[in-house]
């Protein structure tokens, strides 16, 4: 019979290894910050697009060229796609440095919206 402390060691272990993949997709980047916010809404498998400070594209630690990325929205177009309703039925989260420069944004929204995946979020400090 398993000790009651092998149980509550087993679950933090769990926890512990949980809350670190949870952080895996996020850069080390400064978000904005803004005096009011709404608060996210966590949507599991929701694809995450980090922009550093150089405009450079970072999906879970990998960096994407457009090309890539425009692959990587395509894929994502056809997870979360509705046909019935069509439209995406996920937001796509964006952080952005506060210091990157507007043109590398828009870079990433327009190839977004390329795969008709209108439904963005940007992620910012609610400090």
């Amino acid at each position: 019979m398993t000790s009651m402390i092998d149980v509550v060691f087993l679950l933090i272990i769990f926890f512990l290894c949980v809350t670190e993949l949870s952080d895996a997709s996020k850069e080390k980047i400064t978000l904005p910050q803004v005096r009011k916010a709404s608060e996210d809404v966590f949507e599991p498998g929701r694809l995450t697009i980090n922009i550093v400070e150089n405009g450079d594209v970072f999906i879970q630690h990998i960096k994407f060229s457009d090309q890539a990325l425009r692959a990587k929205l395509k894929d994502e177009k056809d997870i979360s796609w509705d046909p019935n309703e069509k439209l995406p039925t996920r937001a796509i989260l964006i952080r952005v440095d506060e210091k990157t420069l507007f043109k590398d944004v828009k870079t990433v929204m327009y190839l977004c919206t390329e795969q008709q995946l209108w439904k963005i979020a940007f992620a910012v400090d609610n400090g």
